[in-house]
Order: C-alpha cells, then sequence, then structure tokens
C-alpha cells in the first residue's frame, strides 16, 4: 500500500501504467486488490495497514509540516496526552486484544509524555492558576477546563517536535517521524508486525 498527497494517487496509477504495472487506487479497505495499492493521507483512517505486505509513505515530508491538516491531526493528540497524564491509556490492544502491562506514551523524541518537562510545567502553571485567587477572592482562571489545558499542551508538543526535527532552519535533523508522533504499546507491537511481515516478505524466493 502506497500513502501519497492529495492528487498524487492517479499519477503514481500512471506511472504504473508506463511500467506495466497495475496500480489499485482506493477509497477505502473493500477497495484493495492484489498488487499495488495507492491512496491519500487524507483517507488514512479507513485502512488498516496490517493486512498488507509492505506501506510506502510517498513524499513522506508532509509528515513533519507544521501548517495545515497534518498538523491538526497531530493537534488532536491532546486527547492521548491526557489519558497518558491521568494513566489512563488502554489496556488491551485495539486489533488483537492482548494485555498491555504498563502503557506509556513516548514522543518520536524519545520522551515519556507525562515525564516530559516541557508539558509538566505548562500542566503546573495551568494547575496553580486555576486556583489562584485575587486579593478580593476572585478566581479569574478557575473555569478553565482540562481540555484547554491539554489542547494547549499538544500544540505546544507539536511545535517542539517540529522545530527539532527541522533544527528550526525547515532542514531534516535525522528524527524519525515516520510512525507517528506519539506512540503508545500499542503502536509499537503495530510497527513491530509491519516490519516482521515486510522483512518476512523479501527473505521469500520470488516464485517462477
Amino acid at each position: 500500500m502506497i500513502f501519497a498527497p492529495l492528487a498524487v494517487s492517479r499519477q503514481t496509477q500512471r506511472e504504473g501504467e508506463k511500467l506495466g504495472v497495475h496500480v489499485t487506487v482506493c477509497k477505502t479497505q473493500p477497495d484493495i486488490s492484489d498488487g499495488v495499492n495507492v491512496t491519500n493521507y487524507e483517507k488514512l483512517h479507513h485502512f488498516a495497514p496490517e493486512g498488507f505486505g509492505g506501506l510506502v509513505l510517498d513524499e513522506s515530508s508532509i509528515l513533519t509540516g507544521f501548517d495545515g491538516s497534518s498538523r491538526k491531526a497531530l493537534e488532536s493528540g491532546h486527547i492521548r496526552i491526557q489519558k497518558a497524564f491521568n494513566e489512563a491509556l488502554p489496556t488491551t490492544h485495539q486489533q488483537c486484544s492482548e494485555k498491555i502491562e504498563h502503557n506509556r506514551l513516548m514522543c518520536c523524541l524519545g520522551t515519556e509524555v507525562p515525564k516530559c518537562e516541557i508539558l509538566v510545567s505548562i500542566k503546573t502553571l495551568f494547575d496553580d492558576e486555576r486556583t489562584r485567587k485575587t486579593p478580593s477572592g476572585y478566581e479569574p482562571y478557575k473555569d478553565v477546563s482540562d481540555e484547554h489545558c491539554f489542547r494547549i499542551m499538544a500544540r505546544t508538543c507539536a511545535w517542539h517536535i517540529y522545530k527539532t526535527v527541522t533544527k528550526g532552519q525547515e532542514e531534516w535533523a535525522g528524527v524519525d517521524t515516520s510512525e507517528g508522533y506519539h506512540l503508545d504499546e500499542g503502536d509499537r507491537r503495530f510497527w513491530a508486525r509491519v516490519y516482521e511481515s515486510m522483512a518476512y516478505n523479501t527473505d521469500q524466493p520470488e516464485e517462477e
């Protein structure tokens, strides 16, 4: 399966025709066929990658861009960040229902999310401000919600990852974001199986 930016799927199909390779453009999982399949990143949620022998991320620099839908998808990670801080991450694998002991959410920079000094400082600041009273007894920030706090944390996390990945100069700094920005134990098991499957298929002798 090839994941590509918008408008690139049809281009990939045309290039395949020139080489005599049939490429299927897919919208959802039922559209896949034997051989090469392609879809765009915006349809990623319609597919279960473990069903493929290999995955290709075309023009994967889109994953490190800070603007547009990729950034918004990362910012929506505030839900997972909140669960990580509240020790409420899933205890079973979503695909195979395996038990997960001590589930941890890690960012692609290698930091366990609830132990990130940046995020902890933001959470501490919000908690302090929400309980702060003016000399007259007024509490100006008592109605600030947890969701707002974790959204700010997610945006800060997104910016920190982006600036680290690009070294602040729109250059790649060797940080691998191809598996995602935040991974819990279920995500890590998923990618391990993808790589095992890819290695297994590579080692198989070609059919005559």
